[in-house]
């Protein structure tokens, strides 16, 4: 989820940049209101049913994308409330999201949340 909406982001900055307020913001909100959907909604479905389906996982990507997107375009349309430090603060949180996510494809921590429901492994396995 990570990775679509940030580039998708980078995308729409060039048509967007002087038509929207706190854009880097609103899009910082969305990327984290997504992945915490995505998380959310698969832990409770499987925790009540008790396995996990692939038609359920698609929908919430999906799901997750447009609710992301409907939060980023209303706080797109509240008054400017960033500033210059502000939008640094988000950019340098985005950059610090983007270290984490490297970081833990390679070294996760060893809880259920990083692991691998099929081969029970943690992390890019190397061959």
């Amino acid at each position: 989820m990570f990775f679509p909406i940030l580039i998708f982001a980078i995308l729409e900055y060039f048509f967007l940049k002087n038509n929207v307020n706190n854009y880097f913001i609103a899009k910082f909100i969305a990327i984290v209101f997504a992945i915490c959907f995505i998380i959310i909604f698969f832990y409770t479905y499987t925790g009540i049913i008790g396995r996990n389906y692939f038609i359920l996982d698609i929908l919430s990507f999906i799901l997750a994308i447009i609710f992301a997107e409907l939060i980023a375009y209303r706080i797109m349309l509240l008054p400017e409330v960033s500033s210059y430090s502000l939008n640094n603060l988000t950019l340098v949180a985005a950059i610090i999201l983007l270290f984490f996510f490297v970081l833990f494809t390679y070294l996760p921590p060893k809880i259920q949340l990083f692991q691998d429901p099929v081969t029970k492994q943690y992390g890019i396995e190397e061959k």
